[in-house]
C-alpha cells in the first residue's frame, strides 16, 4: 500500500514537473520572438541607408560610408568609402570610435522617441577628438540642439568651450573653474 502511494506521489510530481516544462518552453519560445524583434529593430539602425550610417558618414568627413552589424559575430562593422577593407569597431583609433558611437547614440535617441526631441547627457564624449574631429562632431551636435534637442554637455577641453562660446547664445558656457565655486 505505500508503494502504491509513493508511486502516486510520483506520478503526481512528474506531471506537474511536465506541466511546469512546457510553460518553461513556451516562455523561452515567447522570449526568443522577443528577441528576434529587438534584433530587427537594432538592425534598422544600421545599414547603408541608416541613420547610423549617415551620421557617421557626415562625421568622418565622408570616410567612412557604411556601419552595419554583423549578426553572427554581434559586432558593428564600418566600411570605407573607397571600399577598403571593413573594419569592426574596436580596430577603429579612438577618435573614430567616439565619432561612431555618437553617431549610434544620435540615431537610437531618434528611434526611441519616434519623431519627438529629447534630452542628450554628454561627459566629455569627443576627449579624443583632434581638432578638425572635434569641429565636425560640435558642428553636428549643435544642428541637434538647434532641432530641438537639449543638450547638456560636460567637457574638461578648453577647445570645446572656445568652440561653442559664440556659437550657441541661449546656453551659458561655464568656465570649469567656476563650477568648483557652485556657479552653474
Amino acid at each position: 500500500a505505500d508503494l502504491e502511494g509513493a508511486g502516486r506521489s510520483l506520478e503526481e510530481w512528474i506531471g506537474r514537473q511536465a506541466g511546469s516544462r512546457q510553460r518553461a518552453l513556451a516562455a523561452l519560445e515567447l522570449l526568443d520572438q522577443l528577441a528576434a524583434e529587438e534584433e530587427l529593430k537594432v538592425l534598422e539602425l544600421f545599414g547603408e541607408q541608416s541613420p547610423v550610417s549617415r551620421y557617421f558618414f557626415e562625421i568622418t568627413g565622408g570616410r567612412y560610408k557604411q556601419v552595419s552589424f554583423d549578426r553572427d559575430q554581434q559586432k558593428i562593422m564600418v566600411s570605407a568609402d573607397d571600399g577598403g577593407t571593413a573594419l569592426w569597431a574596436e580596430q577603429l583609433s579612438g577618435g573614430a570610435y567616439d565619432q561612431l558611437y555618437f553617431s549610434i547614440r544620435l540615431a537610437l535617441g531618434e528611434k526611441l522617441l519616434a519623431g519627438e526631441t529629447g534630452l542628450f547627457i554628454l561627459d566629455d564624449p569627443f576627449v579624443k577628438a583632434d581638432p578638425d574631429r572635434l569641429k565636425r562632431l560640435l558642428d553636428m551636435l549643435v544642428r541637434v540642439a538647434g532641432s530641438g534637442w537639449q543638450v547638456l554637455y560636460f567637457s574638461a577641453k578648453g577647445e570645446v568651450r572656445d568652440l561653442l562660446q559664440n556659437r550657441i547664445p541661449p546656453v551659458k558656457v561655464v568656465d570649469c573653474g567656476e563650477c568648483s565655486r557652485g556657479v552653474l
